[in-house]
């Protein structure tokens, strides 16, 4: 899974257990569409909440790209993953 998908899942994730938050980002998107219409990516990343939401979510669940060819261990290290 690349960052992008798993930035967006984690998001999506997030916003479905934040049900006050999920409304108030709704209520940005919703004020935002009817000033602009259909918003292009100029007044997406314009959005202050969306971006804080983005900033959060990358700042608590930091995204790392592992491949079986970055990290050399030896035995008897421990690797933690969350």
């Amino acid at each position: 899974m690349d960052t992008t998908s798993s930035a967006l899942s984690r998001i999506l994730w997030l916003l479905s257990m934040h049900q006050d938050v999920q409304d108030k980002l709704r209520l940005e998107l919703r004020e935002a569409r009817a000033e602009h219409g259909d918003a292009a990516y100029d007044e997406l990343v314009a959005l202050p909440y969306l971006d804080a939401i983005c900033r959060e979510t990358l700042r608590v669940y930091v995204l790392r790209y592992w491949s079986r060819f970055d990290a050399h261990l030896t035995a008897g290290t421990r690797l933690y993953l969350w």
